[in-house]
């Protein structure tokens, strides 16, 4: 089931993130409609890395993107973002990026791939990582988030890496 990102949840993200999306890479995982990658390159990211699963969910980002004249700008991959963690690290080439995931409120699995990703040494020092999920959610497993912000039943939890693992 689609829970789209709310219009109050971007702004407050890109005003937290503010200028540090300008000239980086970009991903957004488990991207549903893409509405939080759109904005990102609206907002100056360099390019931007679209990962979600289901197909209707793929038709509607690529037709955001074709409308937004920003197709020069992404990648769409229709995959399961637990299978695709390597080649996630892979896109980023090294470079210090944003990640935001908004995966299914209370699933297990997807908390493990954000841990992954939060430990994966090939992350460059400087990305930032951003974590939607409802504010009934533990972050057991997780390292303490670095910055949390509530809105509503929705909470955005950010990490940065600060040194290489």
């Amino acid at each position: 089931r689609l829970r789209p990102t709310t219009d109050r949840t971007r702004e407050v993200l890109f005003s937290s993130l503010g200028e540090v999306v300008q000239g980086r890479p970009f991903i957004d995982l488990y991207a549903g409609s893409g509405a939080v990658g759109v904005e990102a390159v609206s907002r100056g990211a360099a390019r931007c890395l679209f990962v979600e699963l289901a197909a209707g969910c793929v038709r509607v980002i690529r037709t955001n993107l074709m409308r937004a004249n920003m197709t020069d700008r992404a990648e769409i991959w229709r995959r399961d973002v637990g299978r695709a963690v390597d080649d996630i690290v892979a896109w980023l080439a090294g470079e210090p990026g944003v990640i935001f995931a908004d995966p299914p409120y209370a699933d297990a699995r997807a908390k493990r791939v954000w841990a992954d990703l939060l430990a994966d040494g090939r992350v460059a020092c400087g990305t930032i990582f951003v974590l939607e999920h409802s504010v009934r959610e533990c972050l057991t497993g997780l390292p303490p988030p670095s910055w949390q912000r509530r809105v509503g039943e929705t909470c955005l939890s950010r990490w940065e890496r600060r040194t290489n693992v």
